[in-house]
């Protein structure tokens, strides 16, 4: 089994994104995959300001909209991944064991990584 989301084959036909981390860098990688037309949602954000490319965002038609908080979208969301109508896959950078979490914890902390969503699995 290959642990290693690294494929792009796998970030591509993404239409809904929902950034529940809120940094700059968490933003650019949404509007960097998001298809043309496709609807970012901004949750949770962490950041006061970031900096994204505008004119990205204007040229692929993407639709940006902030929450405070999740209201119907876990539910929305749930039902469907139960339906397999959701794509998680281009989310996971990565599977680990739990030993391993010290490293990444620091490889994640320090930003010099293209990493989105790592998986520890006890």
């Amino acid at each position: 089994q290959n642990n290693d989301f690294s494929d792009n084959t796998l970030l591509n036909n993404i239409d809904c994104i929902v950034d529940a981390v809120g940094t700059s860098e968490s933003l650019n990688a949404s509007i960097n995959i998001i298809n043309n037309g496709g609807f970012i949602r901004l949750v949770g954000n962490i950041s006061n300001e970031v900096k994204f490319p505008l004119q990205d965002v204007v040229s692929k038609e993407i639709k940006l909209s902030g929450s405070y908080a999740f209201h119907s979208e876990i539910s929305e969301c749930i039902i469907m991944m139960q339906q397999k109508n959701l794509n998680l896959k281009p989310l996971l950078s990565k599977i680990i064991k739990l030993e391993d979490a010290p490293y990444w914890f620091e490889k994640l902390a320090s930003g010099a990584s293209e990493i989105i969503k790592v998986i520890i699995k006890p």
